[in-house]
C-alpha cells in the first residue's frame, strides 16, 4: 500500500465517472509551487510509480503512474499550462464519444517544472473510470 505525501498539492477532477464525449475538468492547487510550469499526466495504473531520482531534489519522490502507452501519449496533448500567482492552474480534457470506452479507467497526476529544471510538485492522482 503506497500512500502519497500531499501537503498542500492537490489535484482533482470535476467528475471522476464520466460518460464518453464528457469534457472533464481538471484542477491543480498548489501555492509552494506559484507561477511554475505544469504537466498534466495520465495512465492507466498508479503501479509501478515512477522513480524521479535525478530529477528531483528528493532521491526517494516517485511520480504516482506507471509507465504506459496512455503516459506517454499524455506528454503531447498540451495538458500543460502555467500556474497562476496564486499556484492554481487547469485543463480541460474531452473524451472522445464512442461507447466502446465505458468501463475504461486511468489515473492522472500534475507535476510541475521548477526553474532549474528540476521536477517541484507531485500531485496526488486522481482516477477516472468512464461510466455509460
Amino acid at each position: 500500500d503506497t500512500s502519497w505525501d500531499l501537503h498542500d498539492e492537490q489535484l482533482r477532477v470535476d467528475n471522476p465517472a464520466p460518460s464518453p464525449g464528457h469534457t472533464l475538468q481538471f484542477s491543480v492547487d498548489s501555492s509552494a509551487h506559484k507561477a511554475q510550469p505544469w504537466l498534466l499526466l495520465l495512465s492507466r495504473e498508479v503501479q509501478p510509480a515512477i522513480p524521479l531520482a535525478g530529477v528531483s531534489q528528493d532521491p526517494d519522490r516517485v511520480l504516482p503512474l506507471a509507465f504506459d502507452y496512455l503516459l506517454l501519449s499524455s506528454l503531447g496533448t498540451g495538458l500543460r499550462g502555467v500556474l497562476d500567482p496564486q499556484g492554481l492552474g487547469a485543463a480541460s480534457l474531452t473524451l472522445p464519444g464512442d461507447p466502446a470506452l465505458s468501463g475504461f479507467a486511468f489515473h492522472a497526476a500534475a507535476v510541475t517544472i521548477t526553474s532549474q529544471a528540476q521536477i517541484g510538485l507531485v500531485s496526488n492522482p486522481v482516477q477516472v473510470l468512464v461510466t455509460r
